[in-house]
């Protein structure tokens, strides 16, 4: 499936941003508008492109390319008319578009939820133009578009309708019947893109489908500024631990932020290689008697060691290998960490009680790993097995907790019991899942 993004307006609300460059190209945690609406709509599923360029088009064009930068097909369309409505953008895009039973419309100043293109393209139901919405009302700032609905048909559209249900999001799934309905708009003096459809509307034509996940209209430096917040807060997943919710992701965050926006494309895997040097040397310290700076180290690892996975999202460079390597390299942290810890003990102390709780807490920790992976596998769903769970977050902060204090010994106890105590609790669960399955 094609995609049409419209991309030639100057987005003068943006001030200074788009004073040298066209809106297309503000950059938003590392990309541009533009380059987080064609990645959205690859994942989507989309990776034929028309973009229609106006103000200062030749910059898009320099920066954006053919496409191959990002495995997709992107082609040009030039209207001179940038400062009229945006419905005469997409007319010219008509010989693109003309031959294609359906395709989707984008806005480039909109930033989305990959999902909500997912859901216009496995969108079934025959209708000549599908509009997603959303019924948030409390979103509507005043400038955005609003919608009128009559049993999820579209009966009018408008900047300024005084009775609506619903707020255009910018996203679109469209036949060819749209540019015969531009045209009869145009007739009557309105060259926007809500004209068209509002023609559309009129004949029943129009379908409106609730948006799923996130959105948002650039239209301001406070929006991109509120996009950024509302991106890095996504970032939190159902199965973080409670430390990981309460402290650190509060840190890695900000530092992804900061590597998106000074490196943008920066390789994902080099922060999970990075974090786990952090790891080693961790382990090396807690060896040599270090324990206090091996505990800090350690916890900073832990931190670093969810940037990788918020880089990748953030920056679209998520891979399968990437996935697999980060969880290798947890796993042999986490080995290091607690023998590292197990060894110091025993250089200090020589007791041999060191080494069953070294075997029980490796043991505790590995099956951890294991029995989230296996039920995930099994069942094909996330596995949450508590909100309160021994996850690598909780295990390294108790390891930091413990060698700053210089308990080592307690702490490889409470760590052998807390995990094992939770392996045995996963157990239960999944045994009784194993049962309730047809």
């Amino acid at each position: 499936m094609k995609a049409v993004i419209l991309a030639a307006g100057r987005g003068s609300r943006l001030g200074e941003l788009t004073k040298e460059r066209p809106k297309g190209l503000v950059k938003l945690l590392g990309l541009t508008l533009l380059e987080r609406a064609i990645l959205s709509a690859k994942e989507g599923g989309v990776e034929d492109f028309v973009i229609v360029i106006g103000y200062k088009g030749e910059k898009i064009r320099e920066e954006i390319g053919d496409g191959k930068r990002y495995s997709a097909r992107i082609r040009y369309v030039e209207n001179e008319e940038w400062e009229k409505g945006n419905g005469l953008s997409l007319l010219k895009a008509r010989d693109h578009l003309s031959s294609e039973s359906r395709f989707i419309i984008m806005m480039c100043d909109h930033v989305f939820d990959p999902s909500a293109i997912k859901k216009l393209v496995n969108f079934k139901e025959e209708y000549p133009f599908v509009l997603l919405v959303d019924r948030d009302l409390s979103r509507d700032t005043g400038e955005a578009t609003r919608v009128k609905l009559s049993n999820n048909l579209v009966i009018d559209i408008g900047k300024g309708l005084k009775e609506y249900q619903a707020l255009d999001c910018g996203l679109m799934l469209s036949t060819p019947e749209i540019f015969r309905a531009i045209e009869e708009s145009l007739k009557v003096g309105d060259d926007s893109l809500s004209g068209g459809i509002r023609v559309l509307s009129k004949k029943g034509g129009v379908r409106a489908l609730e948006i799923d996940g996130f959105w948002m209209d650039i239209d301001t430096p406070e929006n991109l500024s509120e996009a950024e917040r509302t991106l890095l807060n996504s970032l939190t997943k159902p199965e973080d631990g409670i430390i990981s919710r309460s402290i650190n992701r509060r840190i890695s965050t900000r530092i992804s932020a900061l590597i998106l926006k000074k490196w943008g494309r920066v390789n994902p895997n080099l922060i999970s290689a990075f974090s786990f040097l952090i790891a080693i040397s961790s382990s090396i310290l807690f060896a040599i008697g270090s324990l206090a700076l091996g505990g800090i180290l350690a916890q900073t690892s832990s931190i670093i060691d969810g940037c990788d996975g918020e880089v990748a999202r953030l920056g679209f460079r998520r891979s399968k290998f990437g996935a697999w390597l980060d969880s290798l390299l947890d796993r042999i942290a986490d080995f290091s960490m607690i023998f590292g810890l197990s060894w110091g003990y025993w250089e200090l102390a020589h007791d041999q009680v060191v080494w069953p709780l070294c075997f029980l807490s490796l043991m505790g920790t590995f099956l951890i790993s294991y029995t989230g992976s296996k039920y995930e596998l099994d069942f094909g769903e996330l596995a949450v097995f508590s909100r309160v769970d021994a996850t690598r977050d909780v295990r390294i902060f108790l390891l930091m907790i413990g060698a700053i204090l210089g308990r080592p010994i307690e702490t490889l106890l409470l760590l052998a019991v807390i995990t094992n105590s939770m392996v045995i609790r996963r157990i239960l669960i999944t045994w009784k899942r194993w049962r309730e399955s047809p």
